[in-house]
């Protein structure tokens, strides 16, 4: 995997062997930094040729609820927009950050398949064939 963007809440990786971006959140979120951090990536990251998220949020705590609709109503848009199509989004183990991801996947518009997991190797795996099925 090749570093693509590293911050204390947020890394993002080019995983070279399956061609996605694996976008992992640590620690408590905030709407600003969930914001700022997102726009910085939308901003400067060569995010053209990818499809596909794998978006892990395994170490994320605490609840960023407050972030829910901007990331639903703006954020997937403009993911949308430069040519993703999938999101495999890994669930917290924390209760409140899984909260904080079903509800932002309430407030989500059309554009992007998300869909959740308990664990990385069923994303993983959904991921890898997410345009088979799509397609079906």
């Amino acid at each position: 995997m090749h570093l693509l963007f590293d911050s204390p809440h947020l890394v993002i990786w080019h995983d070279c062997t399956n061609h996605w971006l694996y976008v992992e959140w640590k620690g408590q979120q905030e709407l600003e930094v969930i914001k700022e951090s997102c726009n910085y990536v939308l901003q400067n990251m060569p995010l053209a040729g990818f499809n596909k998220i794998l978006n892990d949020s395994t170490q994320a705590v605490g609840n960023w609820t407050a972030a829910s609709e901007w990331l639903g109503r703006d954020l997937f848009p403009l993911l949308s927009a430069v040519g993703f199509t999938h999101m495999a989004w890994v669930y917290a183990t924390d209760f409140n950050s899984r909260f904080s991801i079903d509800s932002t996947l309430r407030c989500a518009t059309a554009g992007l398949a998300i869909v959740t997991f308990d664990d990385l190797d069923a994303a993983c795996t959904w991921l890898q064939h997410a345009d088979e099925l799509h397609a079906a």
